[in-house]
């Protein structure tokens, strides 16, 4: 029998509490009872079970209740990002056919700035849950059912989201119920969560990252989750100093703002067990400087969108190695291939390839690219790294993002990591630009923290590279283009992602 038949969250009618939202407590009886009430609206307005319902909510309880009632109902959640503009939404509405979208007070205004025709079916101020509304949306966007194999249920869709699109085009990713299970399950195991257990997350809910890893997990194992509605590193340090958590669910961006914070004196992050990153490279300097300050060690965690988390730096060893993910979550296998698919030795660098129950079974309505990335079974990430004999994860960069400089391919990662070793340099993105000629010159992105110049960087990075991997031009730039997780955008330095 599959074990997910049997899957269940945690005792759904408990009053303990489950979920603790600007000082208020949620049980798991009140936020079940909420998801019922609301699974019973859209029944009413003839939501089935194979029908995708969008939901353009911030992390708040309402994201909680609505996404447990399209669960109730079998049907599939289409996660919109809080951060997306008119046009992506718009977008993401029509390539996903969802007619039927879910909001809390903070969208009406972008909701109602949508060109499509639209209608609320279902308006309500919730004493338990705040300001929600039901929307009809009408446009000419095909009408796509939530797909599944067979009768059963747990193989139909669950979640619907979408990649940053790094280097490109935004692709919509579904994964079925049988995927996010697995993954709920196989990733409380690993880290031993229990519900003893308080997880405090100020990641956006609509990633994978923050609704699988933090929400989902909690419920499963009976864990309080402390629910942050956006990030402020002063208001996170009074939470933990309160609520005392033991896992934090952090991107990369918000360990470095902790590291810079002006913060009271004698901050304590001594309950933390583990305090995770994901969604961007994590850089070592940033892991190191919050270790010194904090005390308290940063797992990297390497998932995505596809697969959802794929390994985890716990650090079982008993030494600390800021550049490792770690070793391959229960569950998954995890190999370092090269361009024809073989299987390559420890220490040489590849494609990571992924075999795991969690991922999905391929892009929507992007056959070309899931018969390349999606073979025997296995996900080519399409990122590069290396595994040392004892299973240990190492990223190095991208595939697509190797430059190619007259037929050598440069590794932009390797000039980084010599640009950010330059005290004066805060951040940089290094991209493959058109030459004059032919081929593709080096280009590097930098913002500066001190003084200095073009022409002494580029001097700086003759003495540390060999020339052909030298960045023919360097421009400042005051903030890198990042995505909600602090993913350097790089198609919009490359001008990809203008419309």
């Amino acid at each position: 029998m599959n074990r997910n038949e049997n899957f269940t969250f945690y005792n759904r009618v408990s009053n303990d509490g489950a979920v603790l939202y600007r000082h208020k407590m949620f049980t798991f009886a009140m936020l079940d009872g909420e998801a019922e009430h609301l699974s019973s609206v859209l029944r009413e307005h003839k939501v089935t079970e194979r029908l995708k319902i969008g939901i353009l909510i911030g992390n708040t309880p309402l994201f909680l209740c609505s996404l447990l009632a399209v669960a109730k109902l079998k049907a599939a959640g289409v996660l919109l990002s809080t951060y997306s503009k008119k046009y992506e939404i718009e977008k993401h509405l029509y390539d996903t056919g969802v007619r039927i979208l879910i909001s809390d007070n903070k969208s009406s205004a972008l909701i109602q700035s949508l060109s499509y025709h639209k209608n609320i079916l279902y308006s309500a101020s919730d004493p338990i849950i705040g300001d929600i509304a039901i929307w009809r949306i009408e446009h000419q966007g095909e009408d796509i059912f939530a797909q599944g194999h067979g009768d059963n249920w747990l193989d139909k869709e669950f979640i619907v989201q979408f990649t940053s699109g790094v280097s490109g085009t935004s692709k919509i990713v579904t994964r079925s119920y049988n995927n996010v299970i697995d993954e709920i399950i196989n990733f409380s195991n690993t880290i031993s969560l229990t519900k003893g257990d308080v997880c405090i997350c100020p990641a956006p809910l609509f990633h994978a990252y923050g609704l699988i890893n933090s929400f989902l997990a909690s419920f499963y194992r009976g864990a309080k989750l402390v629910l942050m509605d956006k990030f402020v590193p002063n208001d996170l340090t009074n939470l933990i100093k309160r609520y005392r958590p033991t896992i934090f669910i952090g991107v990369p961006f918000m360990y470095n703002l902790l590291n810079k914070a002006f913060l009271p004196v004698g901050e304590d992050f001594s309950s933390l067990r583990l305090s995770f990153s994901a969604g961007a490279k994590l850089p070592k300097e940033t892991a190191e400087n919050f270790y010194k300050r904090f005390g308290v060690r940063i797992n990297q965690l390497y998932g995505s969108t596809e697969t959802g988390v794929m390994a985890l730096n716990l650090y079982n060893n008993g030494t600390i190695d800021f550049d490792s993910v770690g070793k391959p979550v229960e569950g998954r296998i995890i190999k370092i291939v090269d361009n024809d698919g073989h299987e390559l030795p420890p220490y040489k660098k590849g494609e990571i390839k992924i075999k795991s129950p969690g991922t999905t079974k391929g892009y929507l309505n992007m056959p070309e690219i899931n018969k390349r990335v999606f073979r025997d079974g296995c996900f080519f990430t399409g990122d590069v790294g290396w595994m040392d004999p004892n299973n240990n994860l190492y990223i190095t960069g991208r595939k697509s993002s190797f430059i190619n400089v007259a037929g050598l391919k440069v590794d932009p990662s390797e000039i980084e990591s010599v640009l950010l070793s330059n005290s004066s340099i805060r951040e940089c993105a290094v991209v493959g630009v058109p030459g004059k000629s032919c081929g593709e010159i080096i280009k590097a992105y930098v913002t500066a923290e001190g003084k200095v110049s073009i022409k002494e960087l580029a001097k700086y990075c003759r003495e540390r590279l060999a020339d052909y991997k030298v960045p023919r031009e360097i421009e400042f730039i005051e903030e890198l283009p990042k995505s909600p997780t602090g993913k350097i955008l790089r198609k919009y330095l490359i001008g990809e992602g203008k419309e």
